[in-house]
């Protein structure tokens, strides 16, 4: 084994002049270097027992290894690769004979010589500030995964700090403090605030930054002290260390008391009028951030920061941001954390940004109608998108003709023209424009017959928007009666159609819950035995948790919205016996699943009623497994039966989708007027009056099983 070990480190020692190369390209001996680091770390990962005699050894040549490295590039894998394998090392609990890291010295070492001089930002990197800020966002911005000297630097602080944080911490703060009195040069300024963050930071979602810090870093002082005076003065000036200002704030904003963060919102603001790109591009970000930021109260989610103070310098500050963009930008063309800017301050004013809605819809259909002609950046266009849906939902109904006039001959660019990155979003707006109407006008009339046309549909793309948009022409059902009605049929069959895709099996069920929620009954009676023998013969075909979590939201909203109880009677139609089987195995599994609350009002409601039906009220089982049900949907108990304190917060990353999907959607598009349950504000009383009649029933249930009396004296109370 240690001869093993011993030629390993033997080329990690090895030198050739005739190897070494001129260029920033890594040569031979480097890459070799570089792939036996990444080896050793597999055997301090994986192969722990069997390495720990040979432990010590590599970590002092690799250490003298990544000390003898300059700042060129071409060196740059190498040393990432042999930081990576320090702080495996450092994050392992080794034997105190064989351990590196509790002789003395070492960790100072390691601190001072790699650490220290690996956060610093090179000459390379301050070219990509300047000349390429689109680049140095991209490797810099929170959340980058670039394997960069800085991030493996910051990642080794981490590493340490797992099981030596008591000794690694105050040698860093006073590098920290060294970095700071050199407060005059920018780099140091960076380097400093790098540091700090690498020390203080230990856990983070995208939702709240940074929510895991480390207690011997008091980070609202540091703030207070050396990163918020950094935000004074004239935004031009400093921009490096304005920069690095920025990002801490953003990346600890959770952190920082609203008292202390609050009042420097118009600060931020006033930098997204910098001529800098990498600073504009912060303080967009960073107001974002700061104003997505929610805390959880017994009411439910409460935004952190109370804008009323700093209203009228959040307006301002979209017309800077939008005249920038229409200028193509200061630095990086088709910014998209600009229009995450602009989306989120129309989504947190809401009317208080009535003022400037029509003003910015205007001018973001010029820059999209300009924009497709060349659409290079998929996220831009994606936020540019939420950001007409916010403002239009902000200017509608009171102002919807003056957004028709801006969006609608956009829309039909878009559509006539066929550009198929924009027509997903195109149909979303439509929608949205068309449920903030009054009247169906006849731009809309004329499209209805298209959208169900087959080809449309094969993009999967557009699916989602076309979805929307078909909800929109449900909830004008009135007006355009005898047009729905010839077309339900059509319209199944694209359900149908979107049902066999795994991907958008969920927007199939959208569709379906829109007909239900905004159609009639008669409108669709004829047709509604086949959708329920499509659904289950869905279910049979390939049965899923996700789908039973679907069929039992669908089927609890149409159960709660029609006063008769319809369903039992079409799949008892479709085999007998059928319809307990679907409630014991299909529909109250899929209520246990239920996480949202929006979902678990709709569950809960329709639970109550289905209790009405006879093949359910007659079953003690399934009548125990209701209340069981009941307990998880209004919060008394989780599915172990232990009390339920509230959910956690979701960060809001949205993972497992594929590019074209998940681009495509809106999260802004939807109504929150046309809410099927919005006239039942308090779900656990309307769950009372329904039950009411059953009490005695559930009160037996409870008996057969004793933790569930706590439910049903909750629902009889």
């Amino acid at each position: 084994r240690a001869a093993y070990f011993t030629g390993f480190l033997h080329f990690l020692t090895f030198n050739n002049e005739a190897l070494k190369t001129k260029s920033d390209v890594p040569g031979p001996l480097e890459q070799l270097k570089a792939v036996i680091c990444e080896n050793l770390t597999l055997y301090a990962t994986k192969y722990q027992e069997e390495f720990e005699p040979c432990v010590k050894g590599c970590v002092q040549t690799i250490f003298e290894l990544l000390v003898g490295l300059d700042n060129s590039e071409k060196y740059d894998y190498l040393a990432t690769s042999s930081m990576n394998f320090l702080g495996c090392a450092g994050a392992t609990s080794w034997q105190a004979a064989e351990n590196p890291f509790i002789v003395e010295g070492t960790l100072q070492k390691i601190c001072e010589q790699v650490v220290l001089r690996n956060i610093q930002l090179r000459d390379n990197d301050l070219e990509l500030f300047t000349d390429n800020p689109q680049e140095f966002v991209r490797r810099d911005a929170e959340g980058a995964d670039q394997d960069t000297r800085r991030k493996c630097a910051m990642d080794l602080v981490k590493s340490l700090a797992k099981l030596y944080e008591a000794q690694v911490t105050p040698l860093l703060a006073g590098y920290a403090q060294a970095l700071m009195a050199q407060n005059k040069d920018e780099r140091s300024k960076d380097a400093c605030i790098f540091l700090v963050t690498a020390m203080a930071a230990r856990g983070a979602t995208r939702a709240r930054g940074v929510s895991v810090t480390n207690n011997l870093v008091p980070i609202v002082d540091f703030f207070s002290q050396h990163v918020a005076p950094e935000l004074q003065g004239d935004v031009n000036s400093r921009p490096l260390a304005r920069a690095a200002s920025l990002k801490f704030f953003t990346m600890f904003r959770s952190q920082i008391p609203p008292a202390v963060a609050g009042p420097l919102i118009p600060l931020i603001c006033g930098h997204v009028r910098t001529n800098n790109a990498v600073v504009h591009t912060y303080a967009c970000n960073c107001i974002e951030r700061l104003l997505a930021v929610q805390e959880m109260t017994p009411q439910g989610p409460k935004r952190r920061l109370d804008l009323a103070p700093v209203k009228d310098v959040l307006v301002a500050t979209v017309g800077p941001i939008i005249q920038i963009t229409v200028a193509g930008g200061v630095g990086i063309p088709q910014n998209e954390y600009s229009m995450q800017c602009v989306m989120r301050i129309f989504q947190s004013l809401n009317e208080g940004a009535t003022s400037i809605a029509i003003p910015t819809i205007q001018q973001l259909a010029a820059v999209m109608q300009a924009v497709s002609r060349n659409p290079i950046n998929p996220l831009f266009n994606h936020y540019a998108f939420e950001a007409i849906a916010t403002a239009v939902k902000v200017a509608v109904p009171a102002q919807v003709d003056a957004a028709e006039q801006h969006l609608i001959p956009l829309c039909a660019m878009l559509l006539e023209q066929q550009v198929t990155d924009f027509m997903p979003y195109a149909f979303q707006i439509l929608g949205l424009l068309l449920d903030g109407s009054t009247t169906v006008k006849p731009i809309f009339m004329q499209l209805f017959s298209r959208i169900l046309t087959p080809e449309l549909w094969k993009f999967q793309a557009n699916i989602p928007g076309l979805a929307r948009l078909i909800g929109a022409y449900f909830h004008k059902h009135v007006q355009i009666r005898e047009p729905l009605m010839g077309s339900i049929e059509q319209i199944l069959a694209r359900v149908q159609f979107v049902l066999q895709m795994r991907r958008l099996e969920s927007t199939a069920f959208d569709m379906i819950n829109a007909m239900f929620s905004r159609l009639p009954f008669e409108l669709y009676q004829k047709f509604f035995p086949t959708l329920v023998t499509v659904l289950l013969q869905k279910l049979q075909a390939k049965k899923s948790a996700a789908l039973s979590q679907s069929i039992a939201h669908s089927f609890s909203l149409f159960t709660h919205i029609h006063k008769d109880l319809v369903l039992p009677q079409v799949v008892e139609s479709v085999q007998a016996g059928l319809f307990l089987n679907i409630v014991q195995y299909v529909w109250l599994p899929g209520l246990s699943a239920m996480r949202s609350p929006a979902e678990k009002k709709v569950g809960a409601l329709g639970l109550a009623k289905l209790l009405g039906a006879p093949q359910v009220a007659s079953n003690a089982t399934v009548v125990v497994l209701c209340v069981e049900a009941f307990g998880h949907l209004l919060g008394l108990v989780s599915a172990n039966g232990k009390d339920v304190g509230g959910e956690e917060e979701e960060d809001g990353v949205v993972g497992g989708q594929e590019f074209e999907v998940s681009f495509a959607k809106l999260a802004n598009t939807d109504v929150a007027a046309l809410d099927p349950l919005a006239a039942v504000p308090d779900v656990l009383v309307a769950v009372r009056a329904l039950l009411k009649p059953h009490i005695p029933r559930l009160q037996a249930a409870a008996q057969a099983k004793a933790e569930l009396a706590q439910v049903v004296t909750v629902l009889a109370s």
